[in-house]
């Protein structure tokens, strides 16, 4: 993805199969809604340090994202569903500082009881 992308619209990669890992750049503020919906192979994606939201759907039914990595210390808004569907044993790192209110953010979004959620090493 482009070093300057501010927002990766809704229904970006739709389904993109051959899509096994993401990385999105520092420069993007938004992830919209339905933005990696059913990419069926994303293994891992990493959130850039500038990302405020993530849009509802935006992972859903990609039943092998096992890494969430998240850099932003930004985030303020998580759609609904956002994480439904994907790897039951996911893990979600985020920044140690942000622990706490990343927890109550990423809570109910989807994600199965089994997700852990934790500060990034």
């Amino acid at each position: 993805l482009s070093k300057n992308l501010t927002d990766i619209g809704g229904h970006a990669f739709n389904c993109c199969s051959s899509l096994k890992n993401v990385t999105i750049p520092n420069s993007t503020k938004k992830i919209g809604n339905y933005a990696f919906i059913g990419c069926s192979q994303l293994t891992k994606a990493v959130i850039g340090k500038n990302t405020s939201t993530i849009g509802k759907f935006a992972f859903k039914n990609c039943s092998k994202l096992q890494t969430i990595k998240i850099n932003s210390t930004k985030l303020r808004n998580v759609g609904r569903n956002a994480f439904k569907s994907i790897s039951p044993n996911a893990r979600i790192l985020v920044p140690a500082n942000k622990l706490n209110a990343y927890k109550k953010l990423l809570t109910g979004k989807g994600q199965g009881k089994n997700v852990v959620i934790q500060k990034k090493a």
